[in-house]
């Protein structure tokens, strides 16, 4: 629960330790860039977990957790003390047809009194915050017996609690994706570029509205294993300057 609430309060130490002196303030913007760029590393993990596209009206609903590896950057902030951050998500996958498929996803965070907050975009109540994901995955290649290929597009964007409101948190993926099925579990492969940026507010001291922006590359590997009809269990790993670890479980129609 204590590394859940972490996150929603990392940024805010980031941006308010004011005043700043020229080298405080060049080694701020170096630690904000790698929240950024840390952000960018949470927002692609286990963004996906095949590459098979759901056919018109298919549903797939599912819940994950992430293991997130804190960049030594962050530990120099007093709230940091712990190598890892865990994170929490929700998702769903709707077929429209046409080897289309859209995609959305809910991180869920602890507000700060620890209690287990879900808030709707643009809404997020005091002390909490999360992270919305929306987007499509086109099928490439979705023939019987054979290898799976897809290329998923995701736009993120944070919602921060009002009493640490700096301003606007946001990123994309872009992820080509490839997967087979066996009998009874199957594997998948993927990679591409997890972009993130966060625009800050004119009102904040020194660095009021300045823009830090990351690029990264992230490619995913794991196993999804069915333990019943419609319902299976997944586990992957993400690799990138920041790794990841994920494991879930979805309920599937296709």
């Amino acid at each position: 629960m204590r590394n859940l609430r972490l996150v929603a309060v990392l940024l805010l130490f980031t941006f308010l330790m004011m005043p700043l002196s020229q080298a405080q303030s060049q080694s701020l913007e170096e630690t904000i860039s790698a929240a950024v760029k840390f952000f960018g590393s949470a927002m692609g993990a286990g963004l996906y977990h095949s590459a098979d596209v759901h056919g018109p009206l298919g549903l797939c609903l599912g819940v994950n957790g992430a293991i997130v590896t804190v960049p030594d950057e962050f530990k120099v902030l007093p709230v940091i003390d712990t190598n890892q951050i865990t994170l929490g998500y929700v998702h769903a996958n709707l077929g429209i047809g046409g080897n289309l498929e859209l995609t959305g996803r809910m991180l869920l965070l602890f507000d700060l009194s620890g209690n287990l907050s879900i808030p709707t975009p643009g809404t997020a109540a005091t002390g909490t915050g999360s992270l919305f994901s929306v987007g499509v995955k086109y099928g490439l290649i979705q023939l019987p017996a054979v290898p799976k290929l897809a290329l998923q597009a995701s736009a993120h964007i944070v919602t921060l609690p009002s009493d640490f409101d700096f301003g606007t948190v946001r990123g994309v993926s872009v992820k080509l994706i490839a997967s087979h099925s066996f009998a009874i579990f199957g594997v998948y492969v993927g990679g591409g570029i997890d972009y993130s940026e966060a625009k800050v507010n004119d009102t904040i001291p020194d660095i009021g509205g300045q823009k830090f922006d990351e690029t990264g590359f992230l490619y995913n590997v794991g196993v999804a294993v069915r333990v019943l009809p419609f319902i299976t269990v997944n586990a992957g790993a993400n690799f990138g300057e920041y790794n990841s670890y994920d494991l879930g479980a979805d309920i599937s129609i296709r």
